[in-house]
């Protein structure tokens, strides 16, 4: 699909790590279309994640939680006005939430293209977008990457991305300081949303005796 895409809108509403595994589909537009203004449509507490990332034009935040029914309503028709005053030539959705495809049917890209979900099958849905694309590809950023396909593009950028301010490299010194943290550390992260991405806890705990055998803190 050879076409200079000038405005392009994302759309991925989920949770923290799941923004930063959206990057390498930033990165790859902006590759392939250097002279467009890309946006990204997302949940407003994940905007930490995307808001230092130069390859962004602007960043849109939906509450998830909070809002009534008729503030939901009244939020969503203030951004389906901000959206259609962008112009979009092209949207790439990523997410399967059912709101979406009324954003998107307010938008008049003419190229809308989403990722086929399995639970989002009914013809509203599908009539919202131009291309349905199956998942292709075992890692998480080769199957959103995936979406592109109907772009027809030569070349994919698969690393993620986490852009900083240098005030916030100095903050961070500064509370490390604080905390006597003053040689090389590990940062251990045990937890997780979902239990079953849980990592059994003898084995964290071996892992860590390994690394302080090792000098670190």
């Amino acid at each position: 699909m050879e076409k200079p895409f000038r405005r392009i809108l994302i759309i991925k509403m989920r949770f923290h790590g799941d923004m930063l595994l959206t990057t390498p589909v930033i990165s790859t537009l902006k590759q392939n279309y250097p002279d467009a203004k890309i946006d990204v449509l997302l949940y407003q507490n994940t905007i930490p994640i995307l808001s230092e990332n130069p390859e962004i034009n602007a960043l849109y935040g939906i509450s998830n939680k909070g809002a009534g029914t008729k503030e939901k309503i009244k939020n969503a028709l203030s951004l389906i006005k901000k959206l259609r005053a962008n112009s979009y030539d092209l949207v790439v959705n990523l997410t399967d939430q059912w709101s979406v495809a009324l954003i998107v049917r307010f938008l008049n890209a003419k190229t809308k293209i989403s990722q086929d979900f399995g639970n989002r099958q009914s013809a509203l849905w599908k009539k919202s977008f131009t291309h349905l694309v199956p998942y292709a590809g075992e890692h998480a950023v080769e199957r959103t990457l995936s979406a592109l396909k109907p772009l027809a593009l030569k070349q994919y950028v698969t690393e993620t991305t986490m852009s900083y301010r240098p005030e916030h490299w100095e903050n961070m010194r500064q509370q490390l300081k604080q905390l006597g943290v003053t040689r090389q550390y590990v940062v251990i992260q045990p937890t997780a949303r979902q239990l079953f991405k849980c990592w059994d806890n003898d084995k964290f705990s071996q892992v860590i005796d390994a690394v302080q055998r090792r000098g670190y803190q």
